[in-house]
Order: structure tokens, then sequence, then C-alpha cells
């Protein structure tokens, strides 16, 4: 799973999900964590009675999570037809990769995707917070210049990125950061790092 900034300025010292390491002198954000652990474990309605224990930036975060996926009911549905067991897919609430490891047999917007996390665990996750990962070769480059706050730019591009099917690739080149977007149409590629990137225009695929 990325790593999740804390950036709230307000004053939270008593936030529940706050992680502080002192290593790296940052604070980070378990949220999300917090959250998938009590809905597999206790469901929905636990989940959901966490968000208002969170801050308002998070807050409306995952409520507007919960809305578009809603909207998103028929790009799942065409998901679920064209996946394959292996495939990548985002999972968007964490912000992580995960592997599909059995194709649902229902398709609709109701299933749970069986997949495998980074660690090796087994998770059922709806369908509805996966996203496909393109396995295309069309590419294209975003440059980071050297900024104070330009890793946390490189998280949150790479984050909408794969929210809309991209695969990614962050590198490093000297002191900047080169965010490397791989889709399945050049002008797909293309128009999310020239008018989404660039110019913040809303774009549909």
């Amino acid at each position: 799973m990325s790593i999740i900034i804390c950036s709230e300025k307000e004053k939270t010292e008593n936030c529940r999900f706050k992680i502080f390491d002192l290593k790296e002198n940052k604070v980070f954000c378990n949220f999300f964590k917090k959250y998938w652990d009590a809905f597999h474990s206790y469901g929905s309605k636990r989940a959901n009675y966490l968000i208002k224990k969170t801050c308002e930036k998070i807050k409306n975060y995952e409520l507007h999570q919960i809305h578009i996926s809603k909207l998103h009911s028929k790009e799942t549905i065409e998901m679920l037809k064209s996946i394959v067991k292996g495939d990548t897919l985002f999972w968007v609430p964490r912000s992580e990769e995960v592997i599909l490891t059995e194709k649902p047999y229902e398709i609709n917007v109701s299933v749970r995707c069986k997949c495998l996390r980074f660690n090796k665990e087994i998770v059922k996750i709806p369908a509805l917070l996966l996203r496909q990962i393109s396995k295309g070769t069309f590419s294209g480059e975003y440059l980071i210049h050297k900024a104070k706050n330009n890793e946390n730019k490189a998280q949150k591009l790479e984050h909408l990125a794969k929210y809309y099917g991209f695969r990614v690739e962050v590198k490093k080149k000297e002191k900047n950061l080169i965010l490397k977007l791989y889709g399945d149409s050049q002008q797909k590629v293309d128009n999310f790092i020239n008018l989404y990137i660039k110019q913040r225009r809303v774009l549909e695929f």
C-alpha cells in the first residue's frame, strides 16, 4: 500500500489514526488500514462508523469514493467481463495493487473479487472498489521538478493514474521525479498527462 502522509493542518493531536514516525520525522495516516480491517471483520456498518471519527479531509475523500464507486457500476461490469486470473487490479481506497486469484462467476456490482495482496494475504474485495490496470505498452512521462512536497505530488498523481487504469512507474532523476504511465492507447496517455495533470480538466475514458 502507498504510504499516505498526514497533511492535515488543523490541530488533530488526538486523532486515533495518526502514526508518528520519529525516524523520518513525518506523520502518517492509518485510517484506510483501520477502515478495511473493520470492514472485513465486522462489516460496513462498523467501518462507516470510523469515517465519523476521522478528519474532515479523509472523511470527505472516503464518502466521495463511495459515491463515485456507485456511479462507476457500468465500468465495474465491463471490468468483470474482461478480467482474468492473474490480472493486476487497483484497490482504490487502500491505494494498493492486488492480483486477481479467481475470476468471479457472477457478473454484477455486488460481487467480491478474490485477490492476493503484497503481503500474501488473500482478501475478497467489492468489485466496485477495484480498477483494472492496463497491460498496454503505450507510454508517456511527466516530470515533477524538485520541490518540498514533490513526493506527495507524485504519490497523489500515481494514485489518480491507477484509478483511471494506467500502469505507473515512479523514477528518480537527479533531484526530480518522473512519473511514467502505460495505457491501452497513446491518446489516452497523452490526454491524461496534457489535459488532466497539466490543465486539470475532467476526463472521460
